[in-house]
């Protein structure tokens, strides 16, 4: 899975060349509280065949975490199992405030969002 990560970067996916694994953090709060209509804990607007998605969070030398989106379960798992990765990038951005409480938000791709 590392592997993948790294040739996404070496090819630019996107047009980008840093894509990461998850944090299980990140990967959790995607769980949502009560199944939806697919009968998994994650929203519908997401790929509901990608039941468990590896986080880049290891727990010893051949495992790393897995958050289910089937069960809701979060678990480690020996790496030669396979399952779903879902890249991320992370988003670097600066914000402000007008006098009218508007929060702006510029990121670096250029765009100011409010």
């Amino acid at each position: 899975m590392k592997v993948w990560i790294r040739n996404l970067n070496i090819s630019g996916y996107a047009g980008y060349n840093d894509w990461r694994l998850p944090t299980v953090e990140e990967t959790v709060s995607l769980l949502e509280i009560a199944k939806k209509s697919d009968n998994i804990y994650i929203d519908t607007v997401f790929d509901k065949n990608q039941l468990y998605i590896w986080t880049g969070d290891s727990y010893g030398l051949r495992t790393a975490w897995v958050v289910s989106f089937r069960t809701g379960l979060v678990t480690w798992v020996d790496t030669k199992y396979r399952n779903y990765v879902r890249p991320v990038r992370t988003m670097k951005s600066s914000a402000a405030i007008d006098k009218d409480g508007t929060i702006y938000i510029a990121s670096t791709d250029g765009k100011l969002y409010s």
